[in-house]
This record gives C-alpha cells, structure tokens and sequence, in this order.
C-alpha cells in the first residue's frame, strides 16, 4: 500500500465517522469529570470522535463558592465566558475582576518560551461559578504543548489523585 492510498483509506474513515456525527451536544448528557483543573464537563475534545466537527476545544467548568481553578501554563489564546457566578483570573500575575457576561481573554505568548500561566478564584462564597471555555484544537497539528508547553502549575482543591 503506498502512502497515497494510507491518505485515501484515512479520508474515507473521516467520512465515514461523519456520518453518525453529532450536530447537537446536550449540556446534561456529559458526564462531570474533575480532574487537576476542576469540575468539566466537555462537549469538544479530541478524543470525542462522534461531533460534527473537532476543530474546537470546549468545556464548562465549575468552580464551588468560594475555590479556585487549577493554575496552568501554557501558548494562551482560548477564551472563557463568564456563564455565571463572579470571581478572578490571575494572567501572568496580574488580576482581572470579572462577573456574568464577562470574557477572559487569554492572550497569546509572544514570548516563545514563557506562555501564560493562569487560574480563576470563585469571588462568591455562596454560588458556583460556570465557566464555558473555548480554543481552537490545534493539538493534531502542533501537538498538546502548542510550541510552548503545557503545565499542570498547581491543582485545583476539589482534586484528588486515585
């Protein structure tokens, strides 16, 4: 079999996988996860191989009154929309208040071997706070470190290793 043919079988599999593809994600069909960033639930990432499409990065995350995100490094440019609650991000040291309808924005490292390191603060000691995040997957063409790396910094308190 030559690699033109290996290309061939790679894009009828594609098509094929599309066929029963899902153009409809329902919030409460995902399944929480949580993991060293927090609560999840996703509805894209590259190991769910049954959506319309895979070229984005989304999940919703829950942080309880009055906890925090786990702190990462790593390129930036992904977005979080404030669903509910109100709270903080720390961006690479500086603080960024942020309530409902608000978007954090996380800037793109121009600094190749630096990234930015962040982490969100539930503000409100008595309501939870969702998060919907969002990036272009870019993780089959560049890999999971994106050029830069990517670093647990810090876990979320809600994590606990099994």
């Amino acid at each position: 079999m030559t690699l033109w043919d290996e290309l061939i079988k790679m894009r009828d599999e594609q098509r094929a996988d599309l066929k029963g593809a899902r153009a409809l994600v329902r919030y409460d069909d995902l399944p929480w996860e949580t993991n060293p960033q927090g609560k999840m639930r996703w509805y894209m990432h590259p190991a769910i191989k049954d959506t319309a499409h895979r070229e984005l990065l989304c999940y919703v995350q829950d942080i309880p009154p009055g906890s925090r995100s786990g702190k990462l490094l790593h390129q930036g440019g992904a977005t979080f929309y404030v669903w509910k609650g109100k709270g903080y991000s720390i961006i690479n040291d500086v603080r960024y208040d942020w309530e409902e309808e608000d978007v954090i924005l996380l800037p793109i490292s121009v600094d190749w071997d630096k990234g930015v390191t962040y982490q969100h603060f539930n503000g409100d000691k008595d309501n939870n706070v969702l998060l919907i995040y969002s990036r272009p997957n870019a993780y089959h063409a560049l890999g999971v470190d994106l050029g830069i790396g990517m670093e647990q910094m810090e876990d979320c308190p809600e994590y606990s290793a099994s």
